[in-house]
């Protein structure tokens, strides 16, 4: 049987039709809708930009107001009034403008959508450091933007604003692929793709060289001078070869005063808190037995028969014995006078009192001070809290040692006559030789001024609370043997500062270094790294054959036996023993977008 089809193909032509036109009106639609979305992003991004921009430049307003020579740091009670003036005349002129002090307790910003934000708690009334967040709002229609940025004013030298540096007049030199995240300084740069290093083959006071990759930096470098010799920085091409492929630099010559460390100046004030009489100055610390003797003149020549005992490996204190008031009717805060021992057992409650500055120093049988290089170095193998505001003097070294069975506790100020160790040992919690991942922990929330060398070998040195170390030391510095012949990529972070006035040279090829905070040298900084997950010795002790090709060292999974992170915290956490300046350096974080 036949069905009749008459009509079928004009239905057919007709849905068709309709099919299509379905389509393209779709289309259509997603099309002017995605122009739309188009638009709205690309005036997003351009509000955004606008007000990053805006931000930007009421910061440097901000900037060349409070380091001009009206702010000169003399008082602190003095510059508040005028960083409120300068504050208040910023939000005057920028509609859109919001500036929370987060110096104390905080504050919000409700017209920015801002809601309370904590304080870092440091008081006004007592420190130069401030800290705001400006908050600028961009409107445009029904488009708007909110761009925040944290703003540090610290009385404190150029070098903590740099993850990596030397100078004013010395030199940075950095061998192989360390990869440093943060910016640089230096007068002048020397970038090499041969990293050196010590082995059991390598010549008498001599080094051990190997083919590596040329470093990798992720920041500004502020170079006064060169950099490998290229003066012109317009030169990018010459510039680029000089550098790991993955670098993202931006140099730049230096524009601006650096603010150097008055280390004598430092100390000396550190002391004078202690007197309240002005008494020392820069040239004490030159010249540290001199400092001594002004320190403890007034305990002199009875200070023998005062001193406390160590009973059974305790130490033995009343209210009377080892402390030394200095003048009855003086300010000076009290002394307590800690006899020379090599080990205290009890050196946690060392600091009974909250305002005592404790002396450990030797003495003679009448009465007189020892020279320093003549007094036993002072161990510490135990925890030392000491509060804000005590101060441990070692006349002569310091050593802080720590082993695999717990983590060693440091907190506090503390001023070293002659020169710092921080080391772990060799062996792990059994007893047998360490040759895993490194077991040695001392946790740190201290500033330490070093009168001589410093070294750090064989521990992991970690924060304590959050924060972290800063060694500051006015000779040569040696970080060797961390996380020695360890998987690079696991390695502990060594959350400090360091800094010295001479010299220091790190070896990231057996080491596997992590820090997460600066490292800056006044004379020179040398740097040897390598990039590569495991390096591991043979039986001879030799690295050259474990070490391996550049190009193998390209391979992914392949990391910097030397890295650094840059971390501001130091800026905040330690800001009462931070080294002080004339004027404010003005630091900015990172931009956040809302």
């Amino acid at each position: 049987m036949f069905q009749n089809e008459k009509g079928q193909t004009l239905l057919t032509v007709m849905l068709i039709s309709l099919i299509f036109t379905v389509l393209g009106l779709s289309i259509l639609a997603a099309a002017v809708n995605g122009a739309g979305r188009t638009q709205l992003r690309v005036d997003d991004i351009t509000l955004t930009a606008d007000a990053n921009k805006t931000l930007n430049e009421i910061i440097a307003s901000f900037r060349n107001t409070v380091t001009s020579s009206n702010y000169k740091l003399t008082e602190v009670s003095a510059i508040s009034p005028l960083l409120s003036t300068a504050v208040t005349n910023l939000k005057a002129d920028n509609r859109g403008l919001c500036i929370i002090d987060l110096t104390n307790s905080g504050g919000s910003c409700p017209d920015n959508g801002i809601a309370k934000k904590q304080g870092y708690g440091i008081d006004p009334e007592k420190n130069f450091t401030r800290v705001y967040q400006f908050s600028y709002k961009a409107e445009d229609g029904n488009l708007s933007k909110v761009v925040n940025k944290t703003v540090i004013l610290s009385p404190t030298p150029s070098f903590l604003n740099y993850a990596v540096g030397s100078g004013p007049d010395g030199t940075l030199n950095l061998n192989g692929f360390a990869e440093i995240r943060g910016n640089l300084y230096a007068n002048s740069l020397k970038t090499s793709n041969i990293a050196s290093y010590k082995d059991s083959n390598s010549p008498s006071n001599g080094l051990t060289k190997s083919d590596t990759l040329y470093p990798s930096i992720n920041g500004t470098a502020t170079i006064r001078n060169d950099v490998n010799g290229i003066v012109n920085f317009s030169e990018f091409e010459k510039l680029k070869a000089v550098f790991d492929s993955r670098s993202q630099v931006f140099i730049k010559h230096e524009t601006e005063d650096f603010i150097d460390v008055k280390f004598d100046e430092t100390v000396s004030g550190i002391l004078n808190s202690v007197t309240k009489k002005g008494l020392f100055a820069p040239e004490d610390v030159v010249n540290s037995d001199n400092a001594m003797k002004k320190l403890l003149g007034p305990c002199l020549p009875s200070l023998v028969n005062n001193l406390p005992k160590i009973v059974d490996g305790r130490l033995v204190t009343t209210t009377t014995k080892g402390t030394c008031q200095l003048g009855l009717a003086s300010p000076w805060k009290p002394l307590r006078i800690i006899e020379e021992k090599t080990n205290y057992n009890d050196i946690e409650n060392l600091a009974p009192n909250p305002r005592e500055t404790i002396v450990y120093t030797g003495v003679n049988p009448d009465g007189s001070l020892k020279d320093k290089n003549a007094v036993n170095p002072l161990y510490i193998q135990n925890n030392l809290t000491l509060g804000e505001d005590n101060l441990l003097i070692v006349n002569g070294d310091l050593v802080i040692s720590a082993t695999s069975e717990k983590p060693l506790q440091i907190q506090g100020k503390i001023i070293v006559l002659g020169d710092v160790r921080i080391l772990g040992n060799n062996s792990d919690k059994d007893g047998n030789d360490e040759t895993g991942e490194e077991d040695d922990n001392i946790e740190f929330n201290s500033t330490i001024y070093a009168l001589g060398n410093a070294a750090i070998s064989n521990t992991n040195v970690k924060g304590k609370d959050g924060k972290q170390l800063v060694l500051m030391a006015k000779g040569d510095m040696n970080v060797n043997r961390i996380n020695e012949f360890s998987d690079a990529s696991k390695s502990e972070p060594l959350k400090a500062f360091l800094y010295t006035e001479k010299n220091a040279d790190l070896y990231g090829v057996g080491s596997a270094f992590n820090i997460r905070g600066g490292l800056f040298a006044k004379n020179n900084l040398t740097i040897n790294a390598i990039r590569q997950k495991n390096v591991q010795r043979d039986a001879a002790g030799n690295l050259k054959d474990r070490i391996a090709s550049p190009g193998s060292q390209q391979a992914v999974g392949q990391v910097s036996r030397f890295q650094v992170d840059y971390d501001s915290s130091a800026l905040l956490d330690q800001i009462s023993s931070l080294p002080k300046t004339d004027y404010y350096q003005v630091v900015m974080q990172s931009t956040l977008v809302n």
